[in-house]
């Protein structure tokens, strides 16, 4: 028997070593990876307002977003856009119409063309764009109601003229119901006296202010002929219905008395 003691080989290296304090955890923590770089404003392909980060989703890219840079713009926007109490500034008034899409000047409203009907119809078309701006209208909101300006404005002269026409034509048929078959003579006496006792100025202001055709004034021209000598007249008072006449218009069914040069 040999006096040498046999040592027992070590056993093997356990995988971890008990931690102080208790047994090792079960399920060890996974290492820690590198964390993925925040998205930027382009990588969507889309460039994304810094304050606008905070919006959800599609909203993050909307094209209103360009319009301001930052929150405090925004939100001076929406109180410009609450309507004004009644008596505040005109400086309130301006923000509130400027922030709801009123044009910056007259000028900048887009018009339709003015009806031909309509009278002095450039210097309308200037007071509108005044009047429009001055109460707050938005182009699209102008434009409609210049359209129904006009549309009305049409329809009143249509209806003026055609009762100045039904007015002249009763007028002369009563005319030519009293005079009766002296009605050509006289209104060539009218005619002639017309040119006689007025001077231009006066034809031009009657023209302009469409009294040529009126009966009364037919009347009265004949009336004054009576008063007036052969010689006064140009190619003296007329015999009766035989002398040149101006032609019926056959709107009236009467003639004009018109300047003759």
């Amino acid at each position: 028997m040999s006096d040498q003691v046999q040592v027992p080989a070590a056993a093997p290296a356990a995988d971890a070593a008990p931690a102080l304090g208790g047994a090792p955890e079960a399920n060890p923590a996974p290492q820690a990876t590198e964390a993925a770089p925040a998205q930027t404003g382009t990588e969507s392909g889309q460039d994304i307002a810094g304050w606008a980060r905070s919006l959800k989703g599609k909203y993050q890219t909307h094209d209103a977003t360009k319009q301001f840079e930052s929150v405090t713009d925004l939100f001076e926007r929406y109180l410009n856009m609450q309507a004004p109490d009644p008596d505040a500034s005109q400086e309130r008034w301006d923000a509130y119409y400027n922030a709801m899409g009123r044009p910056e000047s007259p000028d900048d409203y887009e018009l339709p063309q003015v009806s031909e009907q309509m009278p002095n119809g450039e210097e309308f078309s200037n007071w509108f764009r005044e009047w429009a701006h001055s109460v707050g209208l938005s182009n699209r909101q102008a434009r409609q109601a210049f359209e129904k300006f006009g549309q009305r404005a049409d329809q009143s002269l249509e209806a003026a003229r055609k009762a100045e026409t039904e007015r002249k034509v009763e007028g002369m048929e009563k005319l030519r119901g009293e005079w009766g078959d002296k009605y050509d003579g006289r209104l060539e006496l009218a005619n002639r006296t017309y040119q006689s006792l007025t001077s231009e100025e006066a034809r031009t202001e009657l023209a302009q202010l469409n009294l040529l055709e009126n009966p009364a004034i037919i009347k009265m021209f004949a009336d004054l002929g009576d008063l007036v000598s052969e010689d006064a007249l140009p190619g003296g008072r007329p015999a009766g219905s035989g002398e040149a006449l101006e032609p019926i218009d056959p709107a009236t069914g009467y003639r004009r008395i018109v300047f003759k040069d």
